[in-house]
């Protein structure tokens, strides 16, 4: 009798388990997706790639500096070879030499320390402005899951260890990120097109010209 009364308990247990789960309402969501096409994620590359535009204008402007000095040092170089140089025009050569040598390792080295700095600004502001874009995304999200009453949910374009899927399948039914990319976009500028700019969110560091 005791374990009819136990399996009993343990069958309304899993019924009442059953049910809840029945009723839980379940919504996935693709944050990748809403984050690639979000207006102020274009809006925030394009400052971004302006920007490193600017740092790659006056990284060339150094450079060609730079390559021109080196050019003159090399000429000095050469002219030192020359056997008909008298002593003293070769010692005032040889010290002039040295000194543009000098300024050439100093301007490269400031040419490469500028680059850095002005690529990690830009790496920190697109880090401050994409926590502010998903801070945004998940507060839209959380507007239209308590509106749609739903449960819980799932960020669709999560991954495991390994690069892995997460999740495998979801009924297609369940997604609402066209409704959560609407209200994202409602206020997005006119002719706004998320499919003609696929950027990466952090920009490429300016070529350092060959030593």
């Amino acid at each position: 009798m005791r374990f009819f009364k136990t399996a009993l308990g343990v069958s309304a247990a899993i019924a009442l388990s059953a049910t809840a789960n029945a009723e839980l309402k379940v919504a996935t969501v693709d944050v990748q997706k809403l984050f690639a096409d979000y207006y102020k994620t274009h809006e925030a590359q394009a400052e971004v790639d302006k920007a490193a535009q600017t740092v790659q204008e006056t990284n060339n402007t150094r450079a060609e500096t730079i390559k021109k000095m080196e050019a003159d040092f090399n000429d000095m170089v050469k002219r030192l070879q020359d056997p008909m140089l008298n002593e003293k025009d070769k010692k005032e050569l040889e010290q002039k030499a040295q000194i543009k040598r000098q300024e050439v390792i100093a301007l490269e080295q400031e040419r490469r320390g500028f680059v850095e700095r002005q690529l990690k600004s830009l790496q920190e502001q697109m880090k401050v402005r994409s926590a502010k874009i998903m801070g945004e995304i998940t507060k839209i999200t959380e507007g239209i899951a308590t509106k749609g009453n739903y449960d819980l949910v799932l960020d669709k374009s999560a991954q495991a260890l390994r690069s892995n899927q997460v999740f495998v399948y979801t009924k297609p039914g369940m997604d609402i990120t066209p409704t959560v990319m609407k209200e994202l976009n409602k206020d997005a500028p006119e002719g706004f097109d998320p499919s003609k700019k696929k950027a990466p969110a952090v920009p490429a560091a300016p070529a350092a010209p060959a030593n």
